[in-house]
């Protein structure tokens, strides 16, 4: 589930964390197409025992434009990648509709 605040300084810490973890996985990745060579039994257990983020990187890099996010603020997932997002989404474009509905019925009768 992606995270959605309102708080832009949230937003932007979100976004500073993911730049750590991506390159501690090109790091790792790279250290362990070495290993081979490396002495250091205890670096090469290191090394297996790192957790592989990919996909969870992955994840977050195709849920939503970091660029729109870093400029605007603001993390909107992109459709289909937060379904709870995606609902409350569509509940308030519904209610908005009845609204308007509702207001211009509203605004005739008084007329």
């Amino acid at each position: 589930m992606i995270f959605v605040s309102d708080s832009p300084l949230l937003h932007f810490l979100l976004l500073l964390l993911l730049l750590p973890f991506s390159s501690s996985q090109d790091i790792t990745k790279q250290l362990r197409s070495y290993s081979n060579q490396f002495e250091s039994k205890k670096l090469i257990s290191i090394l297996d025992e790192m957790p592989d983020l990919a996909d969870y990187l992955d994840y977050f890099y195709k849920a939503f434009d970091h660029q729109v996010a870093l400029e605007e603020g603001e993390i909107v997932p992109f459709a289909g990648f937060a379904d709870d997002f995606d609902a409350n989404n569509d509940t308030l474009t519904q209610l908005s509709s009845e609204l308007s509905a509702h207001l211009d019925k509203a605004r005739r009768e008084l007329k």
